[in-house]
């Protein structure tokens, strides 16, 4: 069957909005697709054309998958949110049966999980017993629609619960009626989506800050000049990931790479990166997107901002003092503090006892609206 002009049985596209395909209902097509089209120009809306989509295709949920993760773009049932918070915690995208035979096969339709596996591979698969099962899910339709730069193939499926049937023919045909219009909304979302790496970078760059945004594996996606001119003493970019010439801080700024795509304050800490030249040491930040910046799909998934102490200077601690509303002790302290030392280095440094740098912290927490050093330190990074 030649599925790049779909059809139902016969019936043509329009004439297909007023039949009922099994648990399918194409009468609601239209309101799907000016969802994805709303959802390309305006991400926040993507859980709600997913959840569109999902009622449409008789089912409980919709998503968009790569070969990284699932996007997490949407869970318009109860609880979905969490089966996709499982999921990633413990590496089930990377072991779902479906992803890698959709992928290698030449489809170009939506496809159910009994055309890419046996019947006696879907009652044996960890994926559908130890994943799906227990969230009461089973069956699936889903469709390669482009392969990005930066994700890979992106796939969208349908997600059916575990009592329900597997999806017909029938349904497949009528669900393909659909997909044209979505490859051309995921194309509009990927577009607009590099734009707005573009547009960070550019506003860093006008604030000079050294920063990277990062992909899926930590990749550098975009740098900006200042980053640019700090590599090669200490820092360099290596096979498209950051790299710090000294191997105990490689070491430590890899992990904190590989963990770029956790929850926002699961990532690691500031890391401290030597110089050959003997320079005062690197600071970089490595902090997760927010969950809303990452419904675009141009891959970002975390940014890195690297401090030179070297450029500290009582200008900053005005600065500070200025922006935050900062007392001379606090922006001193907070200065310090922004340039990777601990908070016992800094009262050293500032030559007051450790209680009194801890009473100064506690009242810059207050006033930055942060709560752990980490916070503290990645908020000045990112005002350079």
């Amino acid at each position: 069957m030649d599925h790049a002009t779909p059809s139902i049985q016969g019936v043509d596209r329009h004439a297909a909005g007023a039949q009922v395909i099994g648990a399918v209902r194409p009468e609601q097509f239209r309101n799907v697709e000016a969802l994805f089209l709303d959802a390309a120009l305006d991400p926040d809306l993507w859980p709600v054309a997913l959840g569109a989509f999902a009622r449409a295709g008789g089912s409980e949920a919709s998503l968009f998958m790569t070969a990284q993760s699932a996007t997490g773009l949407g869970a318009p049932s109860a609880g979905f949110e969490e089966i996709i918070e499982a999921a990633t915690a413990d590496g089930w995208p990377q072991r779902n049966p479906r992803f890698p035979r959709i992928n290698a096969r030449t489809w170009t339709n939506f496809v159910c999980d009994t055309e890419l596996l046996t019947a006696d591979e879907i009652a044996r698969d960890p994926f559908y017993n130890e994943l799906l099962r227990p969230f009461g899910l089973k069956w699936a339709a889903g469709s390669v629609l482009l392969s990005s730069p930066t994700l890979g193939p992106v796939v969208l499926t349908l997600e059916r619960a575990l009592e329900a049937e597997p999806f017909t023919p029938a349904e497949l045909a009528a669900i393909d009626l659909l997909r044209p219009s979505f490859a051309r909304a995921v194309r509009l979302a990927e577009s607009l989506g590099f734009r707005k790496l573009d547009g960070m970078i550019e506003g860093w760059e006008a604030a000079d800050i050294a920063g990277a945004i990062l992909g899926p594996q930590g990749a550098v996606l975009r740098t900006t000049g200042a980053l640019t001119a700090l590599l090669g003493d200490g820092l360099m970019i290596l096979g498209n990931r950051l790299t710090a010439m000294a191997t105990d801080d490689n070491r430590r700024l890899q992990a904190g790479l590989d963990g770029s795509a956790r929850p926002p304050g699961a990532a690691a800490g500031p890391i401290l990166v030597r110089r050959p030249s003997g320079r005062p040491p690197l600071v970089v930040d490595i902090s997760p997107l927010a969950r809303d910046r990452l419904l675009v799909f141009n891959g970002a998934r975390a940014i890195a901002v690297v401090r030179d102490p070297a450029r500290l200077s009582a200008s900053s601690e005005r600065r500070l003092a200025t922006l935050f509303g900062l007392s001379r002790a606090e922006a001193r302290l907070a200065a310090l503090l922004g340039s990777g030392v601990t908070l016992a280095e800094a009262a050293e440094r500032l030559t007051i006892r450790y209680e009194t740098a801890r009473t100064q912290l506690k009242s810059v927490f207050v006033k930055t609206d942060t709560h752990r050093q980490a916070d503290l330190v990645a908020l000045f990074a990112r005002l350079g």
